[in-house]
């Protein structure tokens, strides 16, 4: 307002008499200590009257620019702004020029601006396909640190983006600052915490939100995962399966529990749990090349080596691991080199790669992944 444009006003009235001074001292070519009395004068009378010029020109811009928005009826332009609900595209446009148009203006700051922003990024997400919206959210941060909605917004975008979750959770603690008590929030900080890998803090703010939704399947599938990495593997299955008794659980919530669970069965050795849960995972999701191989190493665990080649068999046939991923596990597990496994397009299970695989499987099935007698 008008106190910015003041301090403007004297900013630009002392640099009219340091810029003076400056161009006065290069002219003469000589120290100012050399200056007679009159070119002091001068010197000062040509300073006051630049620093004035140039404080009337700041104050008249200013006071132009206060008097034009000031006289705006934005009340028109913020209902467009504010719009909600489906619209085509000319309608959306509509609406985003008017918020471009109010915080282009520069006549709103702090809470109003960061709720103008948040009303341009909800007409930005009902374009289709949508358009960027991280922005405003950060904006609208920016412009008031308070705004609970604008910060929970700007973690479930950086939450979305690959690049996004370290960003992510800094946003949801800033939530939680404002809102500590919001068991969704928790939920949300949980996942951002399993995604930057701080299990600690993850399994804290999960059990802090499971709390309130106790049966919420997706906070149980990432509660499963948090604990598996942090080697609580009995609390990691039973937090699987209570994960999987939900009825209403959404398919890659399913796939978590099941790989999780599976794993964790796993390296506790008990086996035939783990193969059973295997069975489970590739049942629901027959990509999932955990559950083949995890049932391989079940059988061999188990010293059962014919059903160990009958499930790799198996795998090939039903291109759950292809020969040439097989040929890939036992070149990166340092178990053959490319001189055993000359054949790279083999399609069919043969020699020498059926070799080197019953060679395996009598060994045991040494592998790095889990530690397996």
């Amino acid at each position: 307002g008008f106190a910015a444009v003041a301090v403007n006003a004297a900013a630009v009235f002392a640099t009219g008499l340091l810029f003076t001074r400056s161009a006065s001292d290069w002219f003469a070519q000589r120290p100012a200590v050399q200056r007679t009395p009159e070119e002091m004068a001068q010197r000062r009378r040509t300073g006051i009257v630049a620093g004035l010029v140039g404080a009337v020109v700041v104050v008249v811009g200013g006071a132009y620019w206060l008097w034009g928005a000031g006289l705006t009826d934005w009340e028109p332009i913020r209902r467009t702004c504010f719009e909600t609900g489906v619209a085509a595209d000319p309608a959306l446009d509509r609406r985003v020029e008017a918020c471009d148009r109010m915080i282009e203006s520069g006549w709103f700051d702090g809470p109003d601006l960061a709720e103008i922003h948040l009303a341009r990024a909800a007409t930005q997400l009902a374009y289709d396909p949508p358009r960027p919206v991280r922005p405003d959210y950060q904006a609208a941060t920016e412009a008031d640190r308070d705004n609970l909605q604008a910060w929970r917004l700007l973690g479930e975008a950086q939450l979305e983006a690959n690049f996004g979750r370290f960003a992510a959770a800094a946003a949801f603690r800033e939530a939680l600052r404002l809102d500590p008590d919001d068991p969704e929030l928790h939920g949300l900080y949980g996942q951002a915490l399993v995604l930057t890998e701080r299990y600690d803090d993850a399994i804290e703010e999960l059990q802090i939100a499971l709390a309130a939704r106790p049966t919420d399947s997706a906070l149980l599938a990432l509660l499963s995962e948090a604990q598996y990495w942090q080697e609580d593997l009995e609390a990691a299955v039973t937090t699987a399966e209570a994960a999987l008794a939900d009825p209403g659980i959404e398919s890659e919530t399913m796939r978590a529990a099941l790989v999780f669970r599976t794993e964790s069965l796993l390296r506790l050795h008990r086996f035939d749990a783990a193969i059973a849960s295997a069975g489970d995972l590739e049942e629901h999701f027959p990509q999932e090349v955990g559950g083949p191989l995890v049932r391989i190493l079940g059988y061999c665990a188990q010293d059962d080596t014919e059903r160990a080649m009958d499930a790799i068999e198996q795998s090939v046939a039903s291109g759950q691991l292809q020969l040439l991923e097989w040929r890939g596990v036992l070149l990166n597990w340092g178990y053959a080199t490319l001189d055993d496994l000359p054949n790279v397009n083999a399609e069919v299970l043969e020699p020498p790669l059926e070799d080197v695989l019953r060679r395996w499987v009598g060994d045991g099935c040494p592998q790095p992944l889990f530690d397996l007698p």
